[in-house]
């Protein structure tokens, strides 16, 4: 057999061999492959399967395979190895159910309180210009006044007034009775009356306008004379006697009493010395 021979020969058993690899690796059933969740396929290595058996069973050339799985041509596989055969749409990842949101019952309504009603006291000074004892639209307010403010017991407020910002008030206060007084400036009177007194009631509002006016001197009657007229002496004539008069006055209820028992006395002396006399004519 010459060396050609031997050639043909050995081509025919290599032909013969990949035809068997190439049936046994179609006839052979594919795994089913499921992407995970990235992505990615993978078939795990079985008995007898090699790097070119596994590209040709899922369409891939041999260095495909290679670089999915970052492999070189002679690196030995093992079954049960997981090799990357291609990609795919991710597994759609399990989704519990969604559990309806329990309702809760509506909470019990509670009945609000309601706020206290507020009880105020406010006060102003005004300058009573006109003296009528009401403050009129052009009147203004009256600085530097001191007003008190007290209750039966104790002093509740002083204030002094700034002509600003009044009227001021007192808030909050307990309902009574509160008296309320204020200072006057030398030249000023009281156009309304200086001690007040009000009683507050719960939640009522009181406002009190404290009129004060400048104080008027009565004017005193004068007399001008020029220097050419003659003002005529006045002369006086004097009795050269005073009589004074007692005006008589209306006796007390214990002035008559007395009057009647002195003379009741009087006339019982009389009586007596009158009788004794008689008696002494008689003996002698």
């Amino acid at each position: 057999m010459n060396c050609w021979t031997k050639v043909m020969f050995w081509l025919v058993g290599i032909g013969s061999g990949i035809g068997m690899l190439v049936t046994t690796a179609v006839s052979q059933p594919l795994p089913t492959a499921t992407p995970d969740t990235n992505g990615l396929i993978y078939y795990e290595v079985q008995p007898g399967d090699s790097l070119w058996s596994i590209a040709a069973r899922h369409q891939l050339s041999l260095s495909e395979l290679l670089a999915l799985n970052n492999l070189t041509a002679d690196a030995i596989i093992q079954p049960g190895d997981k090799l990357i055969v291609g990609q795919g749409t991710p597994a759609p990842t399990p989704t519990q159910p969604t559990m309806p949101t329990p309702t809760l019952p509506p909470p019990t309504p509670s009945a609000t309180p309601l706020p206290s009603p507020s009880t105020k006291l406010c006060l102003l000074a005004f300058a009573d210009e006109n003296g009528n004892g009401t403050r009129d639209a052009n009147e203004p307010l009256e600085p530097a006044v001191t007003i008190t403010i007290y209750n039966e017991t104790a002093v509740v407020a002083n204030y002094i007034t700034d002509g600003i910002s009044e009227p001021y008030c007192l808030t909050s206060l307990p309902a009574g009775t509160y008296r309320i007084s204020r200072s006057l400036h030398p030249d000023e009177v009281a156009t309304t009356p200086n001690n007040l007194s009000v009683s507050l009631f719960t939640g009522q509002t009181v406002t009190l306008q404290l009129g004060q006016g400048k104080a008027t001197a009565t004017p005193q009657p004068t007399h001008e004379t020029s220097d050419n007229e003659h003002t005529p002496e006045t002369k006086t004539a004097v009795s050269p006697t005073t009589t004074s008069t007692a005006t008589p006055t209306n006796p007390t209820p214990l002035t008559i009493p007395l009057i009647l028992l002195f003379t009741l006395s009087v006339i019982f002396f009389w009586v007596r010395i009158q009788n004794s006399k008689n008696q002494k004519q008689k003996k002698g």
